[in-house]
């Protein structure tokens, strides 16, 4: 058999979506206490920073 090759989707490397988030401003707490504009804008750092952050509250952090 041949070596794995890049395109082989059973490797488990995250690959960021290159999604443009809507500019809806809805903003959510994530669980590493940043505020984030909304939920696509909290999985896009998800990705980019390679961690999960849930969300934890509606509205911006630390209120």
């Amino acid at each position: 058999t041949s070596p794995p090759s890049p395109t082989d989707s059973s490797q488990g490397v995250c690959v960021c979506k290159k999604t443009t988030c809507p500019s809806v401003v809805a903003p959510v707490c994530g669980s590493d206490y940043s505020t984030y504009s909304n939920e696509c804008e909290l999985e896009k750092a998800q990705c980019n920073q390679q961690r999960r952050i849930k969300v934890i509250s509606k509205g911006a952090c630390g209120k």
